[in-house]
Parts: C-alpha cells; structure tokens; sequence
C-alpha cells in the first residue's frame, strides 16, 4: 500500500512564520534557510542539513529550520536522527501538528507502530483534517494487519483529497485483501480513472480479478502494471 507522502515522495514543508521586527541573528539564520531549502530543491540533501544546522545554530528556536531538517532526514533515511529533529519542533512549539505527523512518519519507518500512532493520533487531534497523518496511519495499520483501521484512515484521506489516485488504489487493495472484489474493482477504476498511468492501481486491479479466478483480465492488469513500472 503506498503513502501520499511515502518517502521517495516527501515533500519538504516550509512553513510561513511570521516575525515582526526580526533580529540580525534571525536575519542571518534566515539566510541559511534559504540556502537549505535551494540545497535541498537541487538534491545536495546532506548540504541542506548543514545550512539548516547553521541557521540553527544562529536561531535554535527556528520552527522552520527544525522542521525541514527532520523532513531532509527523512528523506535521507535517517530517521533516528528525524525524531530527534521533530522533539525539538514539539519542544519549542507542542501544538504544531506537523511536527507530530512527520515524527510519526519517522516513527513508522523505524517500525516503532505504537509509538507513531500515538503521535499520529496527536497531529490529528490538533489538525483533524490532516491528510498527512490519517494517510500513515493508515499505513502503520495496514502494516499491522488492521484492515479495518486502516480502511478508516484511507477513507479520511480521500474525504479530504477526493482526486487523489493513490488513496483510491490503497483502498481498493484494502478491499480485495478483506474478499470484498466487486468494491475493489469499483474503487479501483476510479484509482485509474484520475491518473491512469498509476501502476499500483493496475496491480491491485490484476490481484482483484485473479482471487475471482479472471485470470485473462488480471493478465492484462498485471501486464499494465508492468509496462508502466518499466517506463517510470
């Protein structure tokens, strides 16, 4: 099942914080921001992490520093080191959901599920239309095996991103893992129909068709699914 905001498609997050009268050291520190976020913009991820180390240490309360730091950590796989990065956010400021959504994020990908719901349910409970949140933790359930659970979670991403073909596809294969194909199918085609070029929904159409033994259609699905990873 994929993510809206699986790793290789994290979206570093720049949040707008509005100062009023900043100081020469804030000045300064948001001058390596700057320099972070166009390191990171061109891929020299490990030299982001150093401009935003800087910008830091000029400013160490800077939220917007800490907070793509952690999202560049994640990105790297470091994700030990996000945590580290996302407490920091939480310290300075406890009730910005963002925060708590990403360290869940690092959280599931250490595989520490209780952990990251917890700090999932957090970021929802301040933030409850947060599609970042409900999407991983749909993620950290269906890991787990909680269908159910996560079935709930992927429906909220999609009340909240209607058109967003992913969420549709993960239902879908929520679906026919749970032995209800004809909504499989049907969450599927719309998976396809918004962005037919999406692999994963093809793939989990083929899985549909073949547990109801339609096995010229599932080849077909899965033969799509093929030619599309292929080309990507």
């Amino acid at each position: 099942m994929r993510s809206i905001y699986a790793l290789y498609n994290l979206i570093l997050i720049i949040l707008l914080i509005v100062i009023a009268t900043p100081s020469a050291c804030q000045e300064s520190a948001e001058v390596w921001l700057e320099k972070g976020n166009v390191l990171f913009g061109q891929g020299e991820n490990e030299k982001a992490i150093e401009a935003y180390d800087e910008a830091i240490r000029l400013d160490p309360e800077n939220l917007v520093a800490w907070v793509n730091k952690g999202a560049v950590l994640i990105n790297l796989k470091k994700f030990d080191d996000a945590v580290l990065a996302f407490d920091e956010v939480i310290r300075i400021d406890p009730e910005l959901a963002v925060a708590w959504s990403y360290k869940g994020g690092a959280l599931y990908w250490l595989g520490e599920y209780d952990e990251a719901i917890v700090a999932l349910d957090r970021a929802i409970e301040l933030e409850p239309d947060n599609a970042i949140a409900w999407s991983i933790k749909g993620d950290v359930h269906y890991n787990r095996g909680e269908y159910k659970e996560a079935m709930a979670a992927v429906d909220e991403v999609i009340r909240l991103v209607p058109d967003y073909a992913p969420a549709w596809s993960n239902r879908g294969e929520l679906l026919w893992r749970q032995g209800r194909y004809n909504e499989s199918l049907e969450s599927l085609d719309r998976a396809i129909q918004l962005d037919p070029d999406l692999a994963d929904a093809w793939h989990n159409r083929g899985e549909a068709l073949k547990a109801q033994g339609l096995m010229k259609e599932a080849d077909e699905a899965f033969a799509r699914a093929r030619e599309l990873e292929h080309s990507g």
